[in-house]
């Protein structure tokens, strides 16, 4: 066995949040008419004769996807497979020895995945892989994603709990190239005036094409929402509890934090 790992933890979180109510479907404030008063928020200034500009909240509310994993070395990307066995809600170890290997304690892997609104049900002992993607800008908080697979089996052994190669669990705090059928649409703009441009940001909604939407057509998940989302065909068929934490671009750079956690095996 090649793999040693053993704590040093290290822990990707994203820290934002707000607790104002979300805007509507118009969020940006408009411009001055003549004559009026400007309108609240960020809303126009008034001109002579006319009214003023319509403000708007655009807030998203609190709380943040956390992903760490407890290695000793540094890295950016790595893939795992091992058994997986759940110590809490949103912890499990991941034992990396394969079971015609011995191995020390090393082989180990504590993983935590906490996604508000999220509990996934992955039946312990189940063979899985678990991808790791991390990027790095400078001056930003590193954005991090992992998503754990089904393996339909580990070292020539079967896996007791499903020979598909389906998706257990996605969590990201930025990095949206998952390959799931979900991407973002924009709910609505806060754009202070100057000299504030660097507080300026956009909250997002995500778009979901999947089986149990209206019409059988795609339907959006607005931040803090959680929904049930089902695949009847495809990598991930199954059912899953998606949360749309918050999703907002923050001075040109994204903040994606959201899950999608399978409900149970199929």
């Amino acid at each position: 066995m090649n793999l040693r790992f053993s704590s040093c933890l290290l822990v990707m979180t994203l820290a934002s949040g707000c607790s104002e109510p979300l805007c509507g479907d118009t969020c940006d404030g408009g411009n001055g008419g003549s004559g009026g008063s400007g309108g609240n928020d960020e809303g126009g200034q008034g001109g002579e004769g006319g009214q003023g500009g319509h403000g708007g909240s655009c807030s998203f509310p609190g709380g943040t996807v956390q992903i760490a994993i407890d290695l000793e070395v540094p890295f950016d990307d790595m893939h795992l497979e091992g058994a997986l066995t759940a110590t809490s809600a949103t912890t499990w170890e991941l034992d990396t020895c394969p079971p015609d290997a011995t191995c020390d304690v090393s082989a180990i892997v504590a993983i935590t995945v906490d996604v508000p609104g999220l509990a996934p049900q992955i039946p312990d002992g189940t063979f899985v892989s678990v991808d790791f993607a991390a990027d790095a800008y400078p001056d930003e908080v590193e954005r991090v994603r992992l998503t754990i697979r089904n393996l339909p089996e580990w070292s020539g052994l079967p896996n007791a709990t499903s020979s598909e190669p389906w998706l257990w669990l996605f969590a990201t705090t930025g990095i949206e190239d998952s390959g799931l059928p979900i991407t973002k649409v924009k709910r609505c703009s806060h754009d202070p005036p100057p000299p504030n441009e660097a507080e300026a940001y956009s909250v997002f909604d995500l778009e979901v094409a999947a089986d149990n939407g209206p019409d059988g057509g795609p339907f959006t998940v607005g931040p803090g929402d959680v929904v049930t989302v089902t695949y009847a065909s495809g990598p991930e068929v199954g059912t899953f509890e998606l949360a749309n934490v918050h999703v907002l671009v923050d001075y040109d750079f994204d903040y994606a934090h959201y899950g999608l956690a399978r409900t149970a095996s199929e």
